[in-house]
């Protein structure tokens, strides 16, 4: 049997386009406090790159609005799997956006589910990212049927 040796994770400094430097996410924290964001992170390059970063440069503002409802009706903590690219240095969001400002929006904490295995996506911060018209996936699915 293969024995594997973890390295303990530690922060480092990821700096934005502007040349402003923030503590990265370590890689090892059970939850993220998006009160820190005030707000809906969508299309904007205030935030910075210590938090999860979007895998998508697209979300449903359909989706997030039931993701909010869902939330205040059951108060069950979202949790979101997340992925650092050791490399960059830089955490990306796998599965959760849509929780992901979800909570933000309310100010809430999201449970992190940290992978060990990702794929760096294209999308490289929160400014990129808008909302868009159309159907999600999951509705296009539940129509078939």
């Amino acid at each position: 049997m293969f024995k594997v040796k973890l390295r303990p994770v530690k922060a480092r400094s990821v700096t934005d386009e502007s040349g402003v430097s923030s503590l990265a996410l370590a890689g090892n924290e059970s939850e993220f406090n998006t009160d820190i964001l005030k707000g809906d992170p969508i299309g904007r390059r205030d935030i910075g790159l210590n938090v999860p970063l979007p895998a998508q440069p697209e979300a449903f503002k359909k989706v997030v609005t039931e993701k909010v409802e869902q939330f205040k009706k059951n108060g069950v903590a979202m949790t979101i799997d997340v992925w650092k690219d050791q490399q960059s240095g830089l955490t990306y969001i796998m599965d959760g956006q849509h929780r992901f400002i979800a909570a933000a929006v309310l100010g809430m904490p999201v449970n992190l589910n940290w992978k060990k295995l990702g794929i760096r996506p294209s999308q490289v911060d929160w400014g990129g990212t808008k909302y868009i018209e159309g159907v999600p996936a999951k509705d296009k699915i539940k129509q078939k049927n």
